[in-house]
């Protein structure tokens, strides 16, 4: 298997230079072909000379050097690590003309991410599968580790075992007492549908190891129901999800699930780091102690419901109201206006700021002429929903179709704040709008002169 578990074949017809077939690295480590590539760099299968036997080395891309500080601190971190669960690591170094690599140990086998999008899993091969995670997942932490990328493509399954498992990819791993950040502010790092609250909202927030935890948490949901916990059109969408919408339980989608892992998982998903597991030890402890899980096969893209249970929000469970904001200055705090009378969860994050409103779309896009007189080139829009999720999902949608809409002018022309058309009716008389196609551009309330 190659290393994202798809099945072997022949290599790809392309190199880095100076890492062809049958040459070698530092003298011991010859390549037999190209196996995988990423964001940072290419996956070699090479043959290690001196031990004999198969290696995986990882080149950082030439025009990928701004990098060399990730680079080198995930083979820092993975030569610390000596543990089952966690893929070994042998050696790293650079060659002569300036390619840095990084060498660590085969694994034949498949992804997590492959199982699930083909055979799927057993509820007690669910609980053993993330048994091993919880071990490998403590060994990081024990040393103040965080992972920050746990997702099913990150676990590998050794030979197809689910009782031998291997986390990989320590790309982003950091250390929770490291002062710098390893990126510009306005980026995501990592997955965002796995990322902790605390991870998305970014800019300030001090986070350690239960922000694995909460991936753990999407992982087995994901394993359970067959969807993924929080999905989207957009890395906004998703990131607005993490911080509004409450996946529905387990047992609502899957009814053969136990309450108690229908707890621990809810848990695992809190939103506050303080009310999740204490560790991944307790965790291991909690997955040890539930009863025989029946052996249906769970199987993502065949979700046990195709309707998830309507969000609530405040007393109005039919409709959310909600407002996504896309920053295009990421330098600058967040300053939220207030919107008398008005009942708003709001969650500001790196690539933007997501509000849900109860109380209707008339206070929804006051709140949105609000942020707008505060940040006159952000890209705001308003939308219903019969659920939180659906609301984001919607407003997302209306922002793709904008710059659609507007990708040959001048981006500032979208900024302000915008709705569906369709929904102008419940806005009538109360606001300014001009219509330009399918969109509705709300330019301030009626009462005001333009």
């Amino acid at each position: 298997m190659h290393l994202d578990g798809s099945p072997r074949g022949s290599y790809p017809q392309y190199h880095v230079p100076g890492m062809q077939p049958g040459e070698r690295v530092a003298g011991r480590f010859e390549i037999v072909g190209e196996a995988a590539r990423g964001g940072m760099g290419t996956v070699f299968r090479a043959r290690d000379r001196r031990d004999r036997r198969d290696v995986a080395l990882k080149v950082l891309r030439v025009d990928a050097l701004e990098n060399v500080a990730r680079f080198e601190r995930e083979a820092a971190i993975l030569a610390e690590l000596r543990h089952p669960n966690i893929v070994e690591y042998i050696s790293h170094g650079a060659t002569p003309d300036g390619l840095r690599y990084l060498v660590m140990e085969w694994v034949e086998g498949e992804t997590l991410a492959y199982r699930l999008a083909h055979t799927g899993l057993t509820g007690s091969a669910i609980i053993a599968m993330a048994i091993q995670l919880c071990r490998a997942l403590a060994a990081l932490h024990e040393r103040d580790i965080v992972h920050r990328d746990l997702k099913p493509s990150n676990v590998m399954l050794v030979g197809g075992d689910v009782a031998q498992v291997k986390l990989v990819d320590l790309g982003i791993a950091r250390h929770t007492t490291e002062a710098s950040r390893l990126t510009r502010t306005g980026v995501v790092v990592g997955t965002a549908g796995y990322l902790a609250p605390e991870l998305v909202r970014g800019r300030t927030a001090a986070f350690d190891g239960r922000a694995d935890l909460f991936a753990l948490g999407c992982v087995l949901h994901e394993c359970f129901t067959g969807v993924a916990t929080f999905h989207g059109d957009s890395t906004l969408a998703v990131c607005a999800k993490v911080l509004l919408h409450d996946p529905p339980p387990l047992r609502a989608l899957d009814p053969s699930v136990p309450p108690a892992l229908e707890e621990l998982v809810s848990a695992l998903l809190s939103r506050r780091p303080d009310q999740r597991p204490a560790s991944a030890a307790a965790v291991e402890r909690a997955l040890t102690e539930l009863a025989t899980l029946p052996a249906a096969v769970h199987r993502a893209g065949d979700p046990r419901s195709e309707t998830a249970p309507t969000t609530t929000i405040a007393g109005h469970p039919r409709t959310a109201c909600g407002v996504l904001v896309a920053r295009t200055d990421d330098d600058q705090p967040w300053v939220l206006p207030g919107v008398a009378g008005a009942a708003i969860t709001v969650a500001p994050f790196d690539q933007g700021l997501a509000a849900i409103v109860a109380g209707g779309l008339v206070v929804a896009a006051r709140l949105a002429l609000a942020i707008a007189a505060v940040y006159p080139d952000a890209q705001i829009v308003v939308a219903t929903g019969g659920s939180t999720g659906d609301c984001i999902d919607r407003c997302a949608r209306a922002l793709a179709d904008l710059e659609i809409a507007t990708q040959l002018a001048d981006p500032r022309g979208r900024a302000g704040v915008w709705l569906h058309r369709g929904d102008l009716d419940e806005l009538a008389g109360s606001f300014r709008v001009a219509v330009s196609g399918g969109h509705a551009r709300i330019l301030g309330l009626a009462s005001e002169l333009p």
